[in-house]
């Protein structure tokens, strides 16, 4: 969580909040101050509470910047409504705001209107004030890199001048490690953590560079720095955890799983139930996974999203039935945009000999993940093909059929 929202200056103003909803207070809150409460109200999972203040700033301050891009964001992001995002937007007043050009950018991204994105926050640079000019730029390809459009965050911090900046670098080493230079991401680390060795963002993202290149034990290594640091460093603790479950450390993830759950809120507390019911259902302690897949369902708010990452966790562990099931049932239930588990599915009905299914399914994994179908079912096709071409190919026949393992829940 932002470290802000720990501060004594928030909790005054938070305190000060809470007793004006009370009616105890007269106190006088600004609309950045409502905003800032909403947003600390949904990033701790309260969402209704999080409406509510964005609201009330919205009915004090009219056509105030941050609250209605608190909102707008809010329909953007977890009611899937990019236009009432965009009627939202309409009633900020002062639309020179940079906040108010981000946020539109914002939703053509989510519509992946990327290029659009870019042409309209372009076009706009010559409308920032000289002085501001170079943290629009930096601001625009920090957007830019956490939306992952990495070309795009690369041309736009290129333009950047003062190369030397710690945000810069800090910038930098995110792109490299995107754009797969994690070498050169970890030579900017090093450098940053040269500079400032108790900072625990820089060992938390030189643990997530080892990671990426499969450094396990190095990543764990950089973790265990950070949490010297910090003992409750959620990052920290995460990646410890996801390290310590790639080498089959079953026992050691869920310890750091469960640490990270006792010190973070929200959506990121919830969504590794599903990868510690995954680890005892590897262990074989069916009832433990019964108990975190559980969680993780009555947890979410978006069911049909985590019933499919569920199904992933059964397939891994061989029960194909029971994952078949929960595939078919939800993936035609999530939204246009999703792209997570069609070549999960199209294998679950090869494994199963559903061969007619298999091959419409594979149609669908193929326009909504190449990386995915890919990984999943290269093996059935010669070595050189590439998806594109599998529909086109016979998969390699079954050696043997599926195991009929279900579970009792």
């Amino acid at each position: 969580m932002n470290e802000y929202f720990k501060s004594n200056k928030f909790k005054h103003i938070l305190h000060k909040y809470e007793e004006l909803c009370k009616e105890n207070g007269s106190s006088f809150l600004d609309s950045e101050e409502l905003a800032d409460i909403a947003e600390y109200y949904h990033l701790t999972g309260k969402e209704e509470e999080a409406r509510a203040a964005a609201t009330y700033a919205v009915n004090v301050f009219p056509g105030a910047t941050a609250p209605l891009c608190f909102l707008a964001r809010t329909a953007l992001f977890v009611d899937k409504d990019p236009v009432k995002a965009e009627l939202l937007a309409e009633e900020i007043i002062d639309k020179t705001d940079l906040d108010y050009y981000y946020l539109i950018a914002e939703i053509m991204m989510m519509q992946n209107r990327h290029e659009e994105a870019n042409k309209y926050l372009s076009e706009h640079f010559d409308e920032i004030a000289a002085d501001e000019q170079q943290d629009y730029i930096f601001d625009v390809a920090s957007l830019f890199c956490d939306y992952g459009l990495v070309e795009l965050a690369q041309k736009w911090l290129s333009q950047y001048e003062d190369t030397e900046a710690k945000d810069y670098k800090e910038l930098k080493a995110k792109i490299l490690l995107w754009t797969g230079k994690s070498n050169e991401s970890e030579d900017v680390l090093n450098e940053l953590i040269d500079s400032n060795p108790y900072s625990t963002t820089y060992w938390n993202e030189l643990a997530e560079c080892h990671f990426v290149r499969g450094e396990y034990n190095e990543s764990i290594t950089a973790s265990e720095y950070a949490l010297a640091i910090n003992p409750e460093d959620e990052d920290a603790l995460l990646n410890k955890a996801n390290a310590s479950y790639s080498i089959g450390n079953g026992d050691e993830a869920i310890n750091y799983y469960k640490r990270f759950q006792k010190v973070t809120v929200g959506a990121r507390q919830n969504f590794v139930n599903i990868t510690i019911a995954d680890i005892y259902l590897n262990q074989k302690k069916v009832e433990e996974a019964f108990k975190y897949f559980t969680k993780a369902i009555e947890n979410s708010e978006a069911k049909e999203e985590t019933y499919i990452q569920m199904a992933i966790s059964l397939m891994g562990n061989g029960y194909m039935s029971d994952a078949y099931k929960l595939f078919s049932a939800n993936l035609q239930r999530v939204s246009e945009d999703w792209n997570i588990g069609y070549a999960y599915y199209a294998r679950c009905c090869y494994e199963l000999g559903l061969m007619d299914e298999y091959n419409r399914i594979l149609g669908i994994a193929i326009k909504k993940n190449l990386v995915e179908t890919k990984d999943l079912l290269a093996d059935l096709y010669p070595e050189d093909s590439k998806p594109e071409q599998y529909p086109l190919l016979t998969p390699t026949p079954r050696k043997g059929k599926a195991n009929d393992n279900t579970l009792p829940f």
